[in-house]
């Protein structure tokens, strides 16, 4: 009896053995398992989180395309307004549409100057708050500085005065031309600008001023030349084709001034012809131009 019940232990021990071994093997393999599961885990919540970083990127990209967006709109509005408002060079309609710096022309700059001259404020508040396109104030002081004044018509002189024209009521545009003598020191001097050697004894001045208006603008001069007819006739033309009439021209008694106007048809109280005081306009024969003689 005793034999058989210590068989039966011992069988029952290595049955016991048997299924502790098979548990530790099941545990085993669901530790391996549940560590499986925590680094497959630990990947989904990593791939997880870059989804996430990845959306969030593309949602503030988004934004910023919207943003943009709205600004080429708005900027496309704005300058389809402009446009049907009043004129816009071709330089500021693309500055306008692109957003980007723009190669202005002489004549974009002497109407973008001819705004500065009237004020600084305005300019900046005509290029900042109403946001219309103008050069910078440096591409203005580069432009002034390769001002080229040659003898006879200042070309970039009657440029500035043609875009600040533009600006002024038909009353301020009424003007009169004036011109005269200044005498120089005879001694010979070079010109580094334009690479020539001067010698004059007198300079003849050419100045254009508001007959109504506080403005006025030297417009031509010339070394040891006196005024001529055709000078005096071209001069006008260029006023006048800028928008400015000339109502008036003025003069001292030289000699040389005296011979123009005979020229020109001008009598005085004084001789025994009719008295004449005024020429026709070149532009517009209708009307005269006054002389006055100081």
């Amino acid at each position: 009896m005793m034999r058989d019940a210590a068989l039966k232990l011992e069988q029952r021990k290595a049955e016991l053995e048997a299924k502790e071994a098979e548990l530790e093997a099941k545990e085993a393999h669901l530790t391996r398992r549940k560590n499986a599961l925590k680094t497959h885990h630990r990947r989904l919540q990593q791939t997880t989180s870059r989804a996430k970083q990845r959306a969030k990127r593309l949602r503030e990209q988004n934004k910023v395309l919207r943003t943009r967006n709205a600004v080429l709109k708005a900027s496309s509005s704005h300058a389809s307004a402009l446009a049907e408002a009043g004129p816009l060079t071709a330089a500021q309609r693309r500055a306008l549409v692109s957003g980007k710096r723009v190669r202005w022309s002489d004549k974009d700059v002497g109407t973008a100057l001819g705004l500065r001259i009237l004020s600084r404020r305005a300019y900046i508040y005509v290029k900042e708050c109403m946001r219309i396109p103008l050069p910078s104030f440096t591409t203005l002081s580069e432009w002034t500085r390769d001002f080229r004044m040659t003898p006879g018509l200042m070309e970039p002189a009657l440029a500035v005065l043609e875009a600040t024209v533009t600006d002024l009521s038909d009353m301020d545009k009424l003007c009169v031309l004036a011109f005269d003598d200044v005498s120089l020191d005879g001694r010979v001097c070079y010109d580094q600008a334009r690479d020539v050697i001067l010698e004059a004894s007198k300079m003849q001045l050419v100045m254009v001023r508001g007959l109504t208006a506080a403005w006025k603008q030297p417009i031509a001069y010339d070394f040891d030349t006196n005024m001529a007819p055709n000078t005096l006739n071209d001069i006008i033309f260029r006023l006048e084709k800028i928008g400015l009439k000339v109502m008036a021209a003025v003069s001292d008694m030289a000699s040389p001034n005296e011979s123009l106007w005979t020229k020109l048809g001008i009598t005085s109280a004084f001789g025994d012809g009719p008295l004449r005081t005024w020429f026709s306009n070149p532009v517009d024969p209708l009307r005269y131009v006054l002389v006055i003689i100081i």
